[in-house]
């Protein structure tokens, strides 16, 4: 994961769930799922599957992020 990182440059915390715990509270049920969570901590979007630069900044404008 950490070369994926690196190589990709990416500045947004990865979580690393080996035990599921988080897996499970989110209900996860494919990968890649991005949790989308406001400056509250409340989730305002799940998007499974892998997300484009369109619908990235769409999300992230939703929870006020973005724009």
């Amino acid at each position: 994961v950490q070369a994926f990182v690196d190589k990709h440059e990416l500045e947004f915390k990865i979580l690393l769930d080996p035990r599921a715990i988080v897996q499970s509270l989110y209900r996860v049920r494919g990968y890649p799922t991005t949790v989308f969570v406001d400056g509250e901590g409340l989730v305002q979007g799940i998007h499974i599957g892998v997300l484009n630069q369109r619908q990235l900044e769409s999300y992230l404008e939703q929870i006020g992020v973005g724009g």
